[in-house]
């Protein structure tokens, strides 16, 4: 009887382990990115949002700075949302790597950075910061 119990557990437990595997899967977006994406950060309002990569040895992008959301569908799946600008960094100031954070109030803070890639990458550092978004 008790060797059917552990077995009983046993099972039930494999079984609830194999629903949530199944369940933590990745789908392809139906319209991806225009832009070569970059930092994606999700927002205190649950909105998605993506900076546009500079891609720095090749220059085969001139969308150094924008900002992009995620806007879902009629029905709400983001599968089928789309993509629209909502911002960009100021003139001048396109790091390919930097810090960034959402604060308690739903803003976005970029800060510092390297390799400011205004088509020719410099190795500089950047002390400059920008408040990209608030809502």
């Amino acid at each position: 009887m008790k060797l059917l119990r552990i077995l009983a557990v046993v099972v039930l437990c494999l079984t609830i382990s194999a629903t949530v595997a199944f369940g933590q899967t990745w789908q392809p977006l139906t319209n991806q990115p225009t832009f070569n994406p970059g930092v994606m950060l999700l927002l205190t309002d649950g909105t998605v949002i993506m900076h546009s990569e500079p891609n720095c040895l090749t220059c085969t992008t001139t969308d150094y700075s924008s900002w992009y959301k995620l806007t879902p569908d009629s029905s709400g799946s983001y599968v089928n949302g789309t993509w629209t600008q909502i911002a960009s960094l100021p003139s001048g100031y396109a790091p390919l790597y930097f810090g960034s954070a959402v604060l308690p109030d739903g803003r976005v803070v970029v800060e510092g950075g390297e390799y400011n890639c205004t088509c020719r990458p410099t190795a500089a550092q950047s002390n400059k910061h920008s408040l990209i978004l608030q809502t």
